[in-house]
């Protein structure tokens, strides 16, 4: 059996205007007839209000009497999920992300943090880099490997050539690349 908006807030112990409010917002529904089902109402009311004004309305006001006591079943039936997070998990998530962006903010400034183009250019030209020093060994290694007869001396120059190259671009400087 819905109620309508007055007997709803009579129900309630609040105002009509509060109780429009409610229904304005999608705190609370109504029925197809725009009739409001008590039951589902109290229930998305606790649910979806903040907390703190919650008690302070129920301190302020002497508490309205049922129109019926719940039975057992309509007080385990969880709200369905459909509807969306209550206000206090809301509340939650809320503050974890600006908490995370504040303290991003905070690293970023305090040079902890490097936007992605930067790391992306810095990386695109240390790999450039170090294929321009490998590509240049032959040209640099040529005449003395046609020189040698000795597979092992050729072994070690293009390992130590190799060497060289790679322990130079290890004291290369990233940051002024």
């Amino acid at each position: 059996m819905g109620l309508s908006i007055r007997a709803y807030a009579a129900h309630r112990g609040c105002s009509k205007s509060a109780v429009m409010k409610a229904v304005q917002s999608g705190r609370i529904t109504r029925n197809p007839d725009g009739k409001i089902d008590p039951a589902t109402a109290d229930l998305q009311w606790e649910r979806n209000s903040d907390p703190g004004q919650v008690e302070a309305q129920k301190t302020a006001q002497q508490p309205a009497p049922q129109a019926k006591p719940k039975t057992k079943t309509e007080e385990a039936a969880p709200v369905s999920s459909a509807e969306g997070p209550t206000y206090i998990q809301s509340r939650a998530i809320r503050e974890l992300y600006v908490a995370r962006l504040r303290k991003m903010e905070y690293e970023e400034k305090a040079g902890r943090l490097v936007p992605l183009e930067k790391v992306t250019v810095r990386w695109f030209n240390l790999a450039r880099q170090l294929r321009d020093q490998l590509l240049g060994i032959p040209n640099r290694i040529d005449a003395i490997v046609a020189a040698e007869n000795d597979r092992f001396k050729v072994n070690q120059l293009l390992s130590e050539e190799l060497s060289r190259v790679l322990e130079e671009f290890s004291k290369s400087d990233p940051e002024n690349i």
